[in-house]
């Protein structure tokens, strides 16, 4: 299940445009999830791995109306949402979200501080997710193969086989976390909306979002991140593991939360 929180400016208009990693320590830290209350929930030991950091969550930042700025975004209403969802902690989450209204939600990135005030936190209900099912992204989708030491980053289009091992490693991944059991059988099959593709390139635009990353004083990284509707084609099982902890790598970061494309 997904959370939405609704979120209320705190302070000055303004977010740059490199916030993901703030936001993501943001996020950790709301919800307490380096906390004692969590690390000893019966619900929440199966989704960590050896007592590594927990991960397995994936959110986007939607705001009302922004305009981009040389620095970042001005953002012209005084309003946004953080949608969420961490599955196989759902149970700890409901509990934890009843406390969490008035609390405050702070980003701080490149010399920038944004703070918003959470108002409200209201659940999402699942859809039924189909064999053949249709997705937007409401934060972008990271794909990478995990064996490349380089990390490269994939675009729309590179090979479709490579494109489609990266999205099913993933997937797999977090199978084996929301069911507690590794994932045997097909693939899944992505299909990029190539509609979307060629509008965005006949008026000179991008399909990739090139965002910077900095974490514990570490040196930035550039991730490439995809900004495209997609299909995909397969278990209905594996499809929902995705829908559920993102689509893509680097979901604690930001990255790869999709909703189904509504019916006309």
């Amino acid at each position: 299940m997904r959370y939405k929180f609704q979120l209320k400016l705190a302070g000055e208009p303004h977010i740059a445009h490199n916030y993901h990693a703030s936001l993501g320590d943001a996020v950790y830290k709301l919800l307490r999830f380096d906390g004692d209350e969590f690390l000893s929930d019966e619900v929440a030991k199966p989704a960590l791995a050896d007592g590594e950091r927990y991960e397995y969550y994936s959110y986007a930042l939607r705001f009302s109306e922004v305009a981009p700025q040389r620095d970042g975004l001005k953002l012209k209403k005084p309003y946004a949402a953080l949608i969420f969802s961490a599955p196989g902690v759902e149970e700890y989450i409901a509990g934890l979200s009843e406390r969490l209204e008035g609390e405050r939600l702070e980003i701080f990135a490149d010399g920038i501080r944004t703070e918003f005030e959470i108002s409200k936190v209201e659940p999402i209900r699942d859809p039924q997710i189909k064999r053949i099912d249709s997705y937007t992204l409401l934060s972008p989708m990271v794909l990478a193969l995990p064996e490349d030491p380089n990390q490269r980053y994939l675009r729309h289009n590179d090979d479709p086989g490579l494109i489609n091992e990266a999205f099913n490693e993933s997937l797999r991944r977090k199978f084996e976390i929301v069911n507690g059991e590794k994932y045997d059988g097909d693939s899944a099959r992505l299909y990029w909306d190539q509609k979307y593709i060629s509008k965005r390139l006949k008026r000179g635009k991008k399909t990739t979002k090139k965002i910077r990353i900095s974490r514990n004083g570490s040196a930035p990284e550039e991730i490439v991140a995809l900004e495209i509707p997609f299909t995909v084609e397969g278990d209905p099982e594996l499809i929902r593991a995705g829908y559920l902890a993102g689509f893509g790598v680097k979901n604690n970061l930001g990255f790869g939360l999709a909703e189904k494309k509504r019916s006309r």
